[in-house]
C-alpha cells in the first residue's frame, strides 16, 4: 500500500473503517421488512454493501481534499449512489450502518414503482442492479435526473458505463 497515492490510501482507509463501523451496527446483514412487517433477510447482498462502503468511504475523502484517482467496485458504488440519491443522504447512511434497508425499500418503492427494490436486490450483482435500476429511472420519466447523477464526480470515475 505504501506505492500507492496519498489520495488512494486514506480512501482505502476510509473503506476498511467503515466496513468495520457497520459491522458494529448490524450493518453486515443487509435486511428489511416486507409491506406485512415480515423480516426479509437475503442472500447475495454483498454488492450493495460494498457498494455503499465504496460510496461513502469516496464521499468521506473527496470531503476532506483528497481526490483518489480510481472508484473500486464500479457498478456497486454507482448503485449506492442512485439509491443515495433517491432515498437521500442520511437514510442510506443510517441503513447501511444498522443494516435495516425499510426505509430505502420504503422511498425506492415510491419514486421507481411498487417492487423495484425487491427486483433490484434480487439480481445479486452490482452490474445487475445497475442496469435494472437505470432502466427503472428512465421508465419513470427522471432521464434529467440521472443524466445529473451520472455527471457526478464519484460516478463518472467510476465508469460503470464504460
Amino acid at each position: 500500500m505504501a506505492d500507492l497515492p496519498a489520495a488512494a490510501r486514506r480512501q482505502i482507509i476510509a473503506h476498511e473503517m467503515l466496513h468495520y463501523a457497520s459491522h458494529l451496527g448490524g450493518g453486515g446483514t443487509i435486511r428489511w421488512r416486507d409491506e406485512r412487517g415480515a423480516a426479509v433477510i437475503p442472500r447475495d447482498m454483498e454488492f450493495l454493501h460494498e457498494g455503499a462502503t465504496e460510496l461513502f468511504s469516496q464521499q468521506l475523502s473527496r470531503g476532506h481534499g483528497s481526490d483518489p484517482e480510481r472508484v473500486g467496485y464500479a457498478a456497486e458504488t454507482t448503485v449506492a449512489f442512485y439509491l443515495q440519491q433517491i432515498a437521500g443522504p442520511n437514510v442510506l447512511g443510517a441503513a447501511y450502518l444498522s443494516g435495516d434497508f425499510t426505509a430505502v425499500r420504503r422511498a425506492v418503492d415510491a419514486r421507481l414503482g411498487a417492487g423495484t427494490f425487491d427486483r433490484m436486490a434480487a439480481t445479486g450483482n452490482g452490474s445487475g442492479a445497475l442496469a435494472y435500476l437505470r432502466e427503472r429511472i428512465q421508465a419513470r420519466g427522471m432521464g434529467a435526473e440521472l443524466a445529473r447523477w451520472d455527471a457526478n464526480p464519484i460516478v463518472r470515475t467510476a465508469g460503470a458505463f464504460d
